[in-house]
């Protein structure tokens, strides 16, 4: 149990007692678990304001660490909260701060929120008996979810409106807020980027494409569109996401073991996750295969979902009839919940498209808000390669290199990297093709230095990216301040 030194209540109450509606100030003076409220119920500002109250009293009372097998780790009794590092020293400094707390906290109250949730069957389809219902329908989240995170994104805006990043060298600034909202446009905008590139490939080796839809048993689903309701509420609604990673993970071990790992000579593409209306998760999968390995990547694929309720697998045409070159747009529309406004004007006005995915229980554009929402609440990452994650690691690195600033001969490694990858609208296929000097061991690699994170922990951050015999550096020319201390 954690215990601190007497704080005079009047002056945590004098803060507080005007401000919320629930009385949670007694954790604020005692710091004992008992006196934790139910964490669905924390404002964002009590999840800041404990937060505070734990960092302080570990700066004057650090942890005692326990040693296993990899890790060193404290059970610190808020929330079942375990602080865990790869050494005493990194779990001391995560107890210490405000910000690896806040962010536990804030995960704690989405989780416990989203199990009272799903138990009570408050989002979805609201059906009794007979099959209806007067309360009120919240689809893919419900209405607190969305409250939350549209404060939490409002709350982020008005910290990031107030810095500026600053051009070390010309003195030039721009909002930090611009360059994020930017950043956040762009994301999606790249992974079709990706996704383009990958069909060129495909296309040109004659590969067929898989569109696969995988969805968790009856039992990760608290209140099921179709069907009678099995929920295991001991599960919770992260089971589902969770559950689908490790049968696809289990499936990818399977086709290793027959040597068809994910690559771009064998199969290779992209994932996204997206909510069911009741809040559970399903993935798509577009796939691109060699054409003699699609049936025993269907056949692995059928070995851990062997219902075709559990895996629906559409098969894009033969290269002959240019099949694969609908793949791109056929994953699009998922991809469009995250786009612009501007970006998604063609599926704005898409009623009939989203009549029908919201009949297949499929997240749809019109609640495009509601869906993202559900996603960032569970802490999943809606987006991820197959079969070529490192090297868009790598080619996000190179492109923002400034090649443009260099005096690069003709020839050679580092002129091929600035004509045919470099910010280059079929870059990452040039990449692919050209794989070798990519792989470990190749001409081309991160140049890495051995460094400290915020806790302290050792790691390695990269410095440069060495191409042949030249070396880019990649050191930031930029430096983050206060708009108030900007220059005019």
């Amino acid at each position: 149990m954690v215990t601190v030194s007497a704080v005079h209540m009047t002056e945590l109450t004098a803060v507080t007692k005007h401000i919320y509606k629930y009385k949670f100030e007694n954790f604020l003076i005692s710091l004992n678990p008992g006196d934790l409220p139910e964490a669905r119920h924390l404002s964002i500002d009590f999840v800041r304001m404990y937060a505070n109250r734990i960092s302080e009293h570990f700066s004057a009372h650090p942890p005692t660490t326990i040693k296993n097998k990899k890790s060193f780790e404290y059970k610190s009794d808020i929330y079942g909260i375990t602080i865990k590092s790869n050494t005493p020293k990194g779990v001391i400094a995560r107890a210490k701060c405000k910000k690896f707390w806040t962010r536990s906290i804030e995960k704690k109250t989405n989780e416990d929120r989203l199990h009272h949730e799903a138990r009570n069957q408050i989002v979805g389809e609201q059906k009794n008996k007979k099959g209806i219902s007067n309360n009120p329908t919240q689809l893919y989240c419900s209405d607190k979810t969305l409250k939350r995170i549209t404060e939490k994104t409002d709350r982020n805006k008005k910290h990031l409106s107030k810095l500026a990043v600053t051009n070390i060298k010309t003195g030039e600034t721009k909002s930090l807020l611009e360059i994020a909202i930017k950043n956040e446009e762009n994301r999606a905008s790249e992974m079709y980027h990706i996704i383009k590139n990958l069909e060129h490939l495909a296309d040109e080796n004659g590969f067929n494409w898989l569109f696969i839809t995988l969805t968790a048993p009856a039992e990760y689903h608290p209140n099921p569109a179709k069907g009678k309701r099995r929920y295991n509420y001991q599960l919770g609604i992260n089971a589902s996401h969770e559950y689908i990673n490790t049968k696809w993970g289990q499936i990818q071990s399977v086709l290793s073991r027959r040597k068809i790992p994910a690559s771009p000579e064998s199969y290779f593409g992209v994932r996204t996750v997206e909510p069911h209306k009741d809040g559970s998760m399903h993935w798509h999968l577009l796939l691109f295969a060699k054409g003699t390995l699609v049936e025993s990547i269907i056949g692995a694929i059928r070995e851990k979902f062997n219902t075709e309720a559990s895996a629906k697998i559409v098969i894009g045409k033969d290269h002959e009839e240019k099949g694969s070159a609908k793949a791109a747009s056929y994953i699009y529309k998922y991809i469009s919940k995250t786009l612009s406004k501007k970006e998604q004007t063609q599926y704005q006005k898409d009623d009939i498209g989203d009549d029908a995915r919201e009949e297949s229980d499929l997240a749809s554009i019109r609640y495009k808000d509601r869906v993202q929402a559900s996603i960032k609440a569970i802490g999943a990452r809606q987006y991820q390669p197959i079969g070529v994650k490192r090297l868009t690691t790598m080619y996000r690195k190179i492109n923002k290199l400034k090649m443009d600033k260099l005096d690069i001969p003709p020839g050679g490694l580092p002129a091929f990297i600035k004509e045919k990858i470099w910010r280059n609208q079929l870059g990452f296929y040039h990449m692919l093709k050209n794989i070798e000097p990519f792989q470990k061991g190749g001409e081309i690699r991160l140049v890495t230095e051995p460094s400290l994170n915020s806790y302290d922990e050792p790691t390695k951050r990269v410095i440069a990216i060495k191409i042949g015999s030249m070396v880019i550096s990649t050191e930031s020319e930029y430096k983050i301040e206060r708009i108030r201390h900007m220059k005019s």
